[in-house]
């Protein structure tokens, strides 16, 4: 007698070829799928720290040029008063008696320290730097500690001043003409005359970042600190 082998509970050969290739055909589906959501959750979370730490740049910014002071020095060389502000429209320079970074090789005159903000449009990215301010250095010239802030993102950065303008002199009233400008002339003073020296009275900053789709930042209105005036008379 033939014995009949049954195969209705079994699989052929085909069908397993076929149900594997569909398995990993599935698979690899699977697996496009998980990796470009790694990709997406990646890219949103390098999105999110670069705005984090630009937001975070922001916020020091305005904290320091909170505290620029009225601050006088005199050159050496011809005796005339100058403030130790400078200003235009990627760059700004002040003195201030508020630390950030205290190193042990910083000397500061008078306890005062320079601070500089400055755009990089090459590397698109701006500079913050503080060192021990000296009145007989030219501010150019000062050196110190120096950090970079949202580093290849940051796209347009722009400094406008509200400063009095000396060209109009004051109102019927005495009061001073306040005008917003990208460029502070700071006016040379000799001491004993009334000659007016330019200090802003706020700075407003205009932050443009990079990226899929472009940030603008609020312009950023910042008051100075308009308190006692310091002189420093160079050594």
């Amino acid at each position: 007698m033939k014995k009949v082998v049954d195969n209705e509970n079994g699989f052929s050969l085909i069908e397993l070829i076929l149900a594997m290739t569909l398995l990993a055909g599935l698979v690899g589906v699977l697996s496009q799928g998980f990796n470009l959501s790694i990709k997406v959750w990646e890219a949103a979370d390098r999105t999110i720290d670069g705005h984090y730490s630009i937001t975070e740049g922001i916020n020091l910014i305005n904290r320091e040029l909170k505290s620029a002071r009225k601050v006088y020095t005199y050159e050496v060389k011809d005796g005339t008063r100058r403030m130790a502000f400078t200003g235009d429209s990627n760059s700004v320079a002040y003195v201030t008696s508020s630390p950030r970074f205290t190193t042990k090789d910083m000397e500061s005159e008078a306890g005062l320290y320079l601070k500089k903000i400055t755009y990089d449009s090459g590397e698109r990215a701006v500079y913050f730097e503080e060192s021990g301010f000296n009145s007989n250095i030219p501010i150019d010239e000062h050196e110190g500690v120096m950090f970079k802030i949202g580093e290849g993102k940051i796209s347009n950065f722009i400094i406008e001043y509200y400063a009095e303008d000396v060209t109009t002199g004051r109102t019927p009233d005495g009061e001073m003409v306040f005008e917003w400008t990208s460029s502070l002339n700071l006016e040379e003073e000799t001491p004993g005359t009334d000659r007016p020296n330019v200090f802003p009275d706020s700075v407003r900053i205009s932050w443009q970042v990079e990226g899929t789709e472009p940030f603008v930042w609020p312009d950023q209105f910042i008051p100075i600190f308009q308190g006692n005036e310091m002189e420093v008379v160079g050594r």
